[in-house]
């Protein structure tokens, strides 16, 4: 395991109930994470006895086509245009059983309680606004017969750069599980860094390996010792990422931070992106792209072969991408040095798409996900795209429709395909 490194001058979590920790001053909180940290190096050990699993109560011999579907809330229309409202509303009219909350739903929701403009995405919500918000889009939910799939994401946050940010990013910990109880779900997603040490953006991160491995433990650490209950993080390998892109390099951090609260998110569009897409290739995939696919899928079967691996996929998003018009280019109109750290990061915000509407295999890597590997858990969604920002009262409602179009696609042919075929390159 790599070794722990001496955290700076910390802020402290708060008091301490029955061995767990309770929301007061969050500087005792991170000051504990830090003590308990450095006197192990792994944290699998703690208690896990007040867990809810992600994949608790799911029938390992379900056909994939009866497992429960949802979607990402934000992928049914950007926060300061479409209301939460509606996106539940649109969950439901689909026939869906949850949904994953994006913080900017909730803060959007906070700032129209608050009496502001929640189109205003730079005013930052009062705590108090934040947890009524959470209230109600919860009993939205509740009374709608949706469950709150996970909270997300925690974003800019492994390896951030300079340490102190760390302590700051972790000071929100408590805001984001009390909000975390109120929706009565205990997983959070987190992504891998976007941005590298050079970045000339707000964040800048480094790569290595021990830092990064800290700063996940502290996230699960801060997991485990939660008063309520534990708190569980998948961690997503983003394909335009500046170090981690691939679902190998994310499997390999989840098992360096070796904790039961620590696993992955398989996401069909990043795992394709980071395996075989380049964007900036008027095919929009790499040399030799067939070969490095057929590698990818063998070593996924042969990594989550067996029912211990597979505990740490938490979570499945079907996604797909559509080809640009044009190759990226850091000429390409869509790319933005200060909002993307790359031309892959460009082409992923503005031409995702559900799963068959692009030219990735998306058919190829569910068939092992769900035949080979046996996932059971939900199947949900990320759509990213320019339409989000459609100001249109009937967009959520269409993308919906869609997202649902694509699981029929995916899921209905997978009933009738238990083998992996060979793609036509």
């Amino acid at each position: 395991m790599p070794a722990i490194i001496a955290p700076s001058a910390t802020p402290d979590f708060g008091p301490q109930v029955s061995g767990k920790w309770a929301l007061s001053d969050t500087s005792a909180y991170t000051s504990s994470l830090h003590s308990s940290l450095a006197a192990s190096a792994s944290v699998s050990s703690l208690d896990a006895t007040h867990a809810r699993h992600p994949l608790d109560g799911f029938d390992a011999d379900a056909p994939a086509a009866q497992l429960p579907r949802g979607i990402m809330s934000l992928s049914l229309g950007a926060a300061d245009k479409h209301a939460i409202e509606a996106k539940i509303t649109a969950c439901v009219a689909q026939g869906w059983q949850g949904i994953e909350i994006h913080i900017d739903d909730i803060k959007a929701k906070a700032r129209s309680l608050a009496g502001q403009n929640s189109r205003n995405t730079m005013a930052e919500p009062a705590r108090e606004h934040m947890l009524l918000a959470a209230s109600a889009i919860s009993a939205m939910c509740k009374a709608s017969g949706l469950k709150v799939i996970c909270l997300e994401p925690i974003l800019h946050y492994p390896g951030i750069l300079p340490i102190s940010r760390r302590d700051e990013r972790l000071h929100e910990l408590p805001l984001w599980f009390e909000i975390s109880d109120i929706l009565d779900t205990d997983l959070i997603q987190v992504a891998s860094a976007m941005f590298g040490s050079s970045s000339s953006g707000v964040y800048q991160h480094t790569g290595d390996e021990e830092r990064v491995i800290q700063d996940l433990r502290l996230l699960a650490h801060a997991g485990q010792r939660w008063h309520t209950r534990c708190k569980f993080f998948a961690y997503e390998a983003m394909c335009f990422g500046s170090f981690v892109t691939t679902w190998q390099q994310a499997w390999r951090q989840v098992q360096l931070v070796d904790a039961h609260n620590f696993g992955m998110v398989l996401d069909t569009m990043q795992i394709l992106g980071g395996a075989i897409a380049d964007p900036s290739r008027p095919d929009g995939l790499v040399d030799g792209w067939s070969e490095k696919l057929d590698a990818d899928l063998k070593e996924l079967k042969e990594t989550f072969a067996d029912a211990r691996s597979r505990r740490k996929l938490f979570l499945l998003q079907l996604g797909d991408a559509a080809l640009p018009p044009e190759p990226m280019h850091l000429k390409h109109p869509l790319f933005d040095p200060t909002q993307h750290a790359n031309t892959t990061m460009a082409w992923a915000r503005a031409h995702r798409a559900f799963a068959g509407e692009g030219y990735l295999p998306v058919e190829e890597l569910s068939r092992v996900i769900f035949n080979d590997i046996r996932y059971r858990g939900w199947v949900s969604a990320e759509y990213f795209n320019l339409d989000l920002q459609s100001p249109s009262t009937s967009f959520p409602f269409e993308a919906a429709k869609r997202c649902n179009n694509s699981h029929e696609l995916v899921l209905k042919r997978l009933e009738h395909s238990q083998t992996t075929p060979k793609h036509s390159a």
